[in-house]
Formats: structure tokens, C-alpha cells, sequence
């Protein structure tokens, strides 16, 4: 696969996520993982600071809700990167 190509396809994805995230389903999933990132912090400052299963489990909720946001954010990111270098190539 050529550069160019790599950089459109990507270019295109992250168009797409970008998209995603601004329709009902990727505002609804936005809000969940905000209510699992807020239940989290709860469940984490309720918990037995003496029992690590426990904050683990918090911990790894609390977790799972960043790198969802971030691989996202990530994507739309790297989208627009491309785009920009196949335009400064123009």
C-alpha cells in the first residue's frame, strides 16, 4: 500500500470517528463512559483502601473509561494529521 493511500484511508477513519462521536450513539456512549469514569472515582473513594482487590477493581473501571476516550481521540487525531500532510503535499 502506498503512503498516500495509508494517509487517506487513516485520514478517512479519523473523519469518521469524528463523525461518530458527534451522532446520538457517540454522545450516549460519551455520557457512559463519563458515568463509568464518575462511578469509578466514587467507588474508589468509598472502598477499603486496605482491601487492593477493591481498588483495583476501581482502579481498572476507571482506566478502561480513559483509554476508551483516548483511542477516540487518538483516531480523530491521527486523522487529522494525515489530512494535513497530504494537503501540505499538494
Amino acid at each position: 500500500m502506498s503512503e498516500n493511500r495509508a494517509l487517506v484511508e487513516k485520514g478517512v477513519l479519523g473523519k469518521e470517528v469524528e463523525f461518530f462521536m458527534n451522532s446520538d450513539v457517540g454522545r450516549y456512549l460519551q455520557d457512559r463512559i463519563l458515568n463509568e469514569k464518575i462511578a469509578a472515582i466514587e467507588g474508589l473513594s468509598q472502598c477499603d483502601p486496605f482491601k487492593p482487590e477493591d481498588v483495583q477493581k476501581w482502579q481498572n473501571q476507571m482506566r478502561l473509561a480513559d483509554h476508551m476516550t483516548s483511542w477516540l481521540q487518538q483516531a480523530v487525531h491521527d486523522g487529522l494529521n494525515a489530512i494535513n500532510v497530504l494537503e501540505s503535499r499538494e
